[in-house]
């Protein structure tokens, strides 16, 4: 109103006082009840409000420019039954707001604001509206920022140290390089968050205290197509995570623990997965083309389409787990353990598989042209429809190539080669005196055996 100019309005009765578009640079209400008065476009630069009773106000489009609020109160006001308002305000200088009370389960609005490079520590912003905000390099240290809303937010280098986000919504935000050393994100929202180069301890990034949940694991978050690329989160345990279509692309990631986590169609690629433990973890779709998972462990695992092309899989191990339809083309799965598991319909071509083990393994219809198979152990191994190059791999192929065969199935024909006696499906059809070179010479045997039973309609 044209009636207020600048001046001093301290310890004075504006209750419900409508001071819309005045201008009132460097003006001060300290101590004044203002409890429902509108500040509505007004410009306030300079303003003390210190002490002041601000519960109810409209500040909405208001310029604040270093505004003073020491001790202020801000939040709900029964009379009026409205909660201050921050909408739409602009902030060029620094924002005191040291001592804010009565503030609880009130939402403070920035939404959209330009807020960059400001100093917000130490401040209860509890249950604030931060959506689309523009917050790059702003600081929250120390600042309670339980229930927050900043989705969508700019919050690229953005100081959290000490900062309680309990409850927090961040989905789709851009927190790249931002710093949560001993942040609290208990059950924070991290939907299709940007994380590059985050800071989220204080040396080894999650080596902090940080209160992800109890126990600082990350447990039971969503953080379907997240961006973590580049991250170091070595060490770290997911529990119960949903991380489908996250982007892991560079990521350390050694000596994780996954448990229940959804890696659906989530890329991996050049990611440092060593001795990483994927337990009931599912990877159907995903991306690890050259990534290091030497010495990792899967257990009830799902592999299936699942890309490792050029990925170090060497000295892994594999329970219950099943490789379906998958490509590990050039890959190094040298003293892997594979047995007991099922892979059908997957691509070993050119990879390595020296010693690697395939006891009891069913591995149907795969594809093993130009793979490496010396000291490989196929034991028990159900190799039907497996083949190289255009023929169907035969027990005679597999000496060829090195692998040391004790039993296969081929053509629906078992093939028992063991010391001093040949047996194709359960009969004994050719015995020798016991030599050490009794698998290599006599496996060729067994083929012949079997090749003549079927020529005599012996067997089928």
């Amino acid at each position: 109103m044209g009636e207020f100019e600048p001046g001093d309005y301290s310890k004075s009765e504006y209750r419900g006082q409508d001071f819309s578009n005045a201008n009132l640079m460097g003006s001060t209400f300290a101590g004044s009840d203002l409890r429902g008065a509108s500040f509505n476009e007004a410009n306030l630069s300079g303003v003390e409000f210190q002490g002041a009773d601000l519960r109810g106000a409209d500040m909405r489009n208001a310029t604040l420019d270093a505004v003073d609020m020491t001790d202020a109160k801000i939040g709900y006001d029964e009379n009026s039954d409205q909660i201050t308002t921050f909408t739409g305000i602009e902030f060029t200088g620094e924002i005191v707001f040291t001592g804010i009370s009565d503030i609880q389960n009130i939402k403070l609005c920035f939404q959209g604001e330009d807020l960059e490079e400001k100093n917000l520590d130490s401040r209860d912003l509890s249950n604030a509206d931060f959506r689309h905000a523009k917050l790059y390099q702003t600081t929250f240290c120390n600042t309670d920022l339980r229930n927050a809303d900043f989705r969508n937010a700019d919050l690229r280098e953005c100081d959290f140290e000490g900062a309680n986000l309990e409850h927090a919504n961040l989905d789709g935000a851009d927190i790249s390089g931002a710093k949560l050393s001993d942040a609290n994100l208990t059950e924070v929202s991290l939907n299709n968050v940007e994380v590059l180069k985050s800071d989220l301890s204080e040396e080894d990034l999650l080596q902090g205290d940080i209160k992800w949940v109890p126990d600082e694991n990350f447990d039971s978050f969503d953080m379907a197509g997240s961006n973590f690329e580049g991250i170091d989160l070595s060490g770290e345990s997911f529990i119960d995570i949903n991380l489908s279509n996250a982007n892991l692309s560079n990521a350390n990631l050694s000596e994780v623990s996954f448990d229940e986590v959804n890696l659906q169609d989530a890329k991996l690629n050049d990611a440092n997965l060593a001795e990483a433990n994927f337990n009931n973890v599912n990877l159907q779709d995903a991306v690890l083309n050259n990534a290091n998972l030497s010495g990792a462990a899967f257990k009830n695992s799902n592999l299936q389409n699942t890309s490792l092309e050029n990925t170090d899989i060497s000295k892994s191990t594999m329970n219950d787990t099943v490789i379906l339809k998958s490509n590990l083309r050039n890959s190094d799965l040298s003293m892997a353990n594979l047995s007991g598991i099922i892979i059908q319909q997957t691509n070993f071509s050119n990879a390595i598989l020296i010693e690697t083990d395939f006891t009891q393994a069913q591995l149907l219809e795969s594809n093993l042209t130009g793979a490496d198979l010396r000291g490989s152990i196929f034991s028990a191994t159900d190799i039907r429809g497996t083949y190289r190059g255009e023929n169907e791999v035969m027990l005679e192929e597999l000496r060829r190539s090195g692998a040391y065969v004790t039993t296969a199935n081929f053509d629906g024909t078992n093939v028992v080669v063991t010391d001093g006696e040949i047996e194709v499906s359960g009969s004994v059809v050719a015995s020798v005196k016991e030599t050490s070179g009794f698998r290599s010479a006599y496996e060729p045997l067994a083929e012949a055996i079997v090749k003549k039973m079927k020529d005599d309609d012996i067997i089928y």
